[in-house]
């Protein structure tokens, strides 16, 4: 949230702001290539009609990466994710998108920090902002080439990447990302 809060702070006149953490390959390419319009730049899955029913309704509010449609909160006391009934009573979380890489239009940042001013806090931030945007009716939208997972990387795998974890090594961040730039696809 302090990123969000800076976003819209310090970023006010940005139309889309992406979020990432610092071990993600991002191509800038396939990035704008998607946000120019969100709806037809690739497929989009159906996950339980979620996003189906999105396309039929945008509103202009975007909030896309690798969707989780459908996940349980953990009950089970070792995990170091454990959520008790206390803390979240619903057998499943909202749809959210995974906290990695993400996307939020101008309009969606905006929305989310003011209801994230009278929206109690939970300690994961994917699923709080999930919890804001099930709140404030934004439909969360799945992109499939945001990649939660280290995808192993080639060339030519990596063409229509936009974000891509894993990459804990900066050096193989930096041959990965130069490669692609040389091909055209970063």
């Amino acid at each position: 949230m302090v990123a969000i809060k800076w976003s819209v702070a310090y970023c006010s006149g940005a139309q889309f702001i992406l979020f990432v953490d610092d071990d993600y390959y991002i191509s800038i390419k396939n990035l704008l290539k998607y946000v120019r319009n969100p709806l037809n730049s690739w497929p989009m899955i159906d996950s339980n009609a979620i996003d189906m029913e999105s396309n039929t309704r945008f509103d202009g509010r975007l909030y896309t990466g690798y969707l989780f449609p459908k996940s349980p909160p953990l009950r089970h006391k070792t995990s170091k994710w454990f959520v008790s009934l206390e803390e979240y009573p619903y057998s499943l979380y909202p749809p959210y998108i995974t906290a990695g890489a993400f996307v939020l239009s101008n309009t969606s940042l905006i929305d989310m920090y003011f209801g994230s001013l009278y929206t109690k806090h939970f300690r994961f931030d994917d699923i709080y902002v999930g919890i804001l945007a099930k709140k404030l009716s934004i439909i969360p939208r799945h992109n499939p080439n945001f990649y939660f997972w280290s995808l192993s990387y080639s060339a030519s795998a990596f063409e229509d990447v936009i974000a891509s974890h894993g990459f804990g090594d900066p050096k193989n961040l930096l041959i990965a990302w130069n490669q692609q730039k040389s091909l055209g696809f970063a």
